[in-house]
Formats: C-alpha cells, sequence, structure tokens
C-alpha cells in the first residue's frame, strides 16, 4: 500500500516542480526583457548574474546580460557572457560582434582579430576597425599636365608613391612622395614633397595624429627680356635742309642663377566622433627657408637715328 502511494504522489510532485520551473523561466524572460529595453544595466546586470546562478543558461539571457556587463565597461564580464550566448547559438553575428569588441577593448588585438575574420563582410564594412597589416595599401600616381600655352610653358610632368601601414588596430603610419618638374619660358623648376602621419586611436572614439611634412623647390632661371621706349623726337634745320633725329632707347633684361625654397609643415590633431558628428581641432607651425643665388644684368642701348629731309625747291613765278 506504501508503494502504491509513493507511485501515485510522485507524479504530482514532479508535475508541479515543472509548473513552478517553467513560471520561474518566464519570470526571468520577462524581467531581463524589460530591464534590457529600459536600458538599466546596472539592474540587469545583478539580475543575469543571479539567474545564471541559480541554472539559467540560455542564449537571450545571455545576450543581454553581456551587452549589460559591456555598457558599463565591464568587458571581462561581458565576454564571458557572450562567450555563453555563443555556446548557446554558434551562428548568432550579434554575439560575434560584441565578443570581438569586448576583446578589442581589453586590447586582446591577436584574439579581437580572429573573431573579426569570422564575422561578415556586411558587418565589416560599417566597423570602423582596421586589422594588423605590415603594408596595409599602396597607390602609386603619375603622368603629364598638358600646357595650356607651349609658348609659355612646357607640359608638367608628375608622380607619386604613398603606403600605409597598420602596424595594430589602434595604430597606423603612412607617408607619401610627390615630384613635379616643368620647363618654362623663364627657365626650369623641379619640386619634392614628402609627407609623414601616423595616427593613433584611442578610446571613447577618440583619435589623435600628427602630421610632417616637407617641401623642396627649385628653379634654375634663364629668362632674357627686354623693353624699349622713345627717348625724344626733335626737327632742325642747317642749310637749307631739314633734319629730324629720332632718339630710342632699348633696355634688356637678363636674368640668371637659381632659386630654391625648403619649407616644413608640423601639426597635432584631435578626433572625436560625437552622435554622427567628427570634430578635429588642430594645431600646426610652418617655417619656410629662401636661399636666392640669381642676379639681374641690365643692358641699355640707345638708337639715335638722324634723318635729313630735303627741302623742296623754290617755286618761280
Amino acid at each position: 500500500m506504501l508503494k502504491l502511494k509513493f507511485l501515485f504522489i510522485s507524479p504530482v510532485f514532479f508535475l508541479a516542480l515543472s509548473l513552478y520551473a517553467q513560471n520561474s523561466f518566464k519570470e526571468v524572460e520577462s524581467k531581463s526583457y524589460q530591464l534590457y529595453t529600459e536600458e538599466k544595466w546596472q539592474e540587469l546586470s545583478d539580475f543575469g548574474t543571479e539567474a545564471y546562478k541559480n541554472g539559467y543558461d540560455y542564449y537571450f539571457l545571455n545576450v543581454r546580460t553581456g551587452r549589460a556587463f559591456f555598457e558599463l565597461k565591464n568587458f571581462e564580464a561581458s565576454k564571458n557572457y557572450f562567450e555563453k550566448a555563443l555556446e548557446n547559438n554558434s551562428a548568432s553575428t550579434f554575439a560575434r560582434e560584441y565578443l570581438f569588441w569586448c576583446y578589442f577593448n581589453m586590447n586582446q588585438q591577436s584574439e579581437a582579430c580572429k573573431i573579426y575574420k569570422t564575422l561578415p563582410d556586411s558587418i565589416k564594412k560599417r566597423m570602423d576597425y582596421q586589422p594588423s597589416k605590415a603594408l596595409d595599401f599602396i597607390y602609386v600616381e603619375g603622368g603629364i599636365k598638358l600646357s595650356g600655352n607651349n609658348d609659355a610653358s612646357d607640359n608638367l610632368v608628375y608622380g607619386g608613391i604613398a603606403l600605409n601601414h597598420q602596424f595594430s588596430p589602434r595604430f597606423s603610419l603612412y607617408h607619401d612622395y610627390n615630384y613635379m618638374q616643368q620647363q618654362a619660358i623663364w627657365g626650369e623648376m623641379k619640386q619634392h614633397q614628402y609627407l609623414l602621419m601616423p595616427a593613433l586611436k584611442l578610446n571613447n572614439s577618440w583619435s589623435v595624429s600628427s602630421a610632417f611634412n616637407y617641401s623642396n623647390y627649385k628653379s634654375s632661371l634663364n629668362y632674357v627680356d627686354s623693353a624699349k621706349w622713345v627717348g625724344g623726337h626733335s626737327e632742325y634745320s642747317s642749310g637749307g635742309s631739314d633734319y629730324i633725329v629720332d632718339t630710342n632707347v632699348v633696355e634688356k633684361y637678363v636674368f640668371k642663377g637659381n632659386y630654391e625654397q625648403n619649407a616644413i609643415l608640423t601639426q597635432l590633431n584631435f578626433s572625436k566622433k560625437i552622435a554622427g558628428w567628427a570634430f578635429s581641432p588642430h594645431i600646426g607651425l610652418y617655417k619656410a627657408w629662401e636661399t636666392p643665388d640669381y642676379y639681374k644684368n641690365t643692358n641699355t642701348v640707345y638708337d639715335i637715328r638722324e634723318i635729313k629731309v630735303f627741302s623742296p625747291p623754290p617755286t618761280l613765278y
């Protein structure tokens, strides 16, 4: 009789326990969802931790708890819960992206890079992240700019190369070199320019960069010019004949020598992104050195012409 009684009570007991577990699960799900939508991160982190200790381990609870710790900047605890969420659902790109940012903010770049490689391209395109690359990209450009007036100057020849090194997701180094050359009526010019720009990404959407720009300009002068003035015009008579005297002054200018300018521009730039806006205050310093080594030679020529005008013979009446 006792055995039959025990068998009769057992199904009722387990049914009650099952109903209690279902009600408790609904309470955990409802409460965690409410705290998540209301963005009560501290309360949600405490509630989710306690629920996990009580045996509740499912995807949505772990994701919500992980997000709460992430917003509280407790990235270690957030990482643990997003890892649990991926154990519940390995296909979740939402949990995987947050797990990436946890590693990124803890400066565990190798682990962050592993997670980044597993993300779909649609997510990578909107992420402000650059994985480490010794040579991120190389850009080469060159050509000829045709002259619009060949009598004044020949075509401009130019070329340049740019390289970017992404030594870490936070630190990059960009530099480029440009060159141009042109022959003109006054001589020839050449210019070299080099830019070096390191950049560092900080936390809280801050970044800082500096720029060092050096340029060297050289020109060789070999230019001849002239100007002409009519200095005077006079008439006089002598010995029955009339004379006209024209005085012309011609000045010839010769420019020869070299000119060189070296210039340096240094900048310190800061950038902060706030709600889709970027603020970029910066300070800079510019300095140029000129070394002119040319001369101007003036040669003046006076051209005096005397023209005899024959007087007409007298008229006889």
